[in-house]
């Protein structure tokens, strides 16, 4: 059984026009399959878990990273996977895009449909978040991609508030640099895999990255690896508006903010990060929550369809 969890809305609306095409082209190599659209925010996590307590075998994410990190939820329940043979395939057309930039996907309807019928998928690692919830959003969250402390709250909620006329990076861009322009250092306590590596410093931002890219492009752990058993993080550390603006937004596409003497790059399996004040969390392009928070890798908890085992 295959269904696709399709959110009109991403993209600016053009996933809703395409859509029709889209399911034509699939249709013509799968046969009939289950189209479940979603109307509001989270919708895309109940219809997953349902369809896979159905049975079914293969979900596709139709949407942006919002989608897909809505989907990704909805393979899980009370901490445990709720199919665990089940797969996931992407069609991503979405603002950011960022997932697909680090691994290797099928590039089109008709290489994503032959995987789909050979079976063939690899394990990723997923991210499960505990924090403080926002206001109704569930205390545990899960992530694909990555997730950032500090200054990703603020640029998603500007990006979110955007008509996105102007493309993910741009979009992206702008609201990162508007935030930067409006953001305050702050106050962290960070222990990883319970040793203590931040003691009430500092931070600009902090980045737990499973992927490489997030922000519309922004390549912020080059070394990031989707299957291997560690997530990667960046400490930014007491950085001045000026070097805000002139050291770490140039960086932010090159893959080298890395080279920069405030910031730090390690990793682990568990992340525990507390602040002086509740920080938004966003993870995948979306709002998911605010500290305290603790970060877990899960590894090779989900099947993804086509995903090419040497990843980028």
């Amino acid at each position: 059984m295959i269904a696709a969890i399709v959110n009109p809305k991403s993209g600016g609306g053009k996933t809703g026009e395409r859509w029709a095409a889209i399911q034509s082209a699939l249709e013509r190599e799968l046969g009939t399959f289950t189209v479940l659209e979603t109307r509001q925010k989270l919708d895309a996590i109940g219809l997953t878990r349902q369809a896979l307590k159905d049975g079914t075998q293969t979900i596709i994410a139709v949407g942006g990273d919002g989608t897909l990190n809505e989907v990704v939820n909805g393979f899980f329940e009370d901490g445990v996977p709720i199919h665990p043979a089940a797969k996931l395939a992407v069609v991503l057309r979405g603002t950011g895009s960022d997932f697909v930039k680090t691994c290797k996907l099928p590039g089109t309807i008709e290489e994503l449909t032959q995987a789909i019928k050979t079976g063939d998928a690899s394990p990723c690692d997923i991210v499960r978040a505990t924090v403080k919830p926002i206001s109704e959003e569930p205390r545990e969250r899960y992530f694909i991609n990555v997730a950032d402390v500090g200054i990703g709250g603020p640029v998603v909620n500007l990006v979110n508030n955007s008509s996105k006329r102007l493309g993910g990076k741009i979009t992206f861009l702008l609201a990162g640099a508007q935030a930067t322009l409006q953001s305050k250092n702050f106050m962290m306590r960070i222990k990883l895999d319970g040793e203590t590596i931040c003691d009430q410093q500092p931070r600009y931002f902090t980045v737990i990255a499973n992927g490489k890219y997030f922000g519309g492009g922004m390549h912020i752990a080059p070394e990031a690896n989707l299957n291997d058993g560690l997530f990667d993080v960046m400490l930014a550390g007491d950085f001045s508006l000026f070097e805000k603006i002139f050291k770490i937004l140039p960086r932010l596409y090159t893959g080298k903010i890395g080279q920069l003497k405030k910031i730090r790059m390690l990793r682990g399996k568990r992340l525990h990060i507390n602040a002086d004040r509740p920080l938004l969390i966003e993870a995948d392009g979306e709002l998911i929550g605010k500290t305290d928070a603790l970060f877990e890798i899960l590894p090779s908890a989900l099947q993804i369809v086509g995903m090419n085992d040497k990843v980028d």
